[in-house]
């Protein structure tokens, strides 16, 4: 009796100790696993933003060669349609169109001011070819005209 007792507890001892040694196994081992899962998301999130910034730079690439190259010049362009409106001038927006031409609205005091802007942005010399759009009268307050011209900057197709 006795001694049977103490080799049943000795025989549970050692299960103990392998379910021990096992448990610190499969531990080791779901530990070892765990950090492969942690290096193999960090690569993906690696990976996932290459891929989105190189999606972002082909994105600004089509973008920069769609536009005209008068686009280059933009902000000589832009000093030189700002610098000569007139007194009490106003743009409202400027475009550059898909050909190349650059789309000018705005408001001045009366139709004589569009002519005189008109004049003024040919003596900048950056302009081979203008046109006005429309003029149209403005019940604004202080009323005026709305004004689009089309200009077409130097080294540009013209219509």
């Amino acid at each position: 009796g006795l001694l049977d007792v103490a080799l049943l507890d000795l025989v549970a001892v050692r299960a103990g100790a392998g379910r021990a040694v096992q448990n610190a196994r499969l531990q080791g081992a779901i530990h070892e696993y765990e950090g492969r899962e942690a290096l193999a998301n960090a690569e993906a999130a690696r990976e996932g933003r290459a891929a989105r910034e190189a999606e972002q730079a082909r994105q600004r690439l089509a973008f920069l060669r769609s536009l005209p190259p008068a686009a280059g010049r933009s902000e000589a362009l832009l000093r030189a349609v700002s610098g000569t409106l007139p007194a009490g001038g106003q743009l409202t927006g400027a475009t550059f169109g898909t050909d190349g031409r650059l789309i000018l609205t705005g408001t001045v005091r009366a139709h004589d001011g569009v002519e005189a802007y008109v004049r003024a942005l040919e003596g900048t010399g950056q302009f081979a070819y203008l046109r006005v759009v429309s003029i149209t009268a403005s019940e604004g307050d202080p009323p005026g005209v709305e004004f689009q011209l089309e200009c077409w900057p130097r080294g540009e197709g013209t219509p």
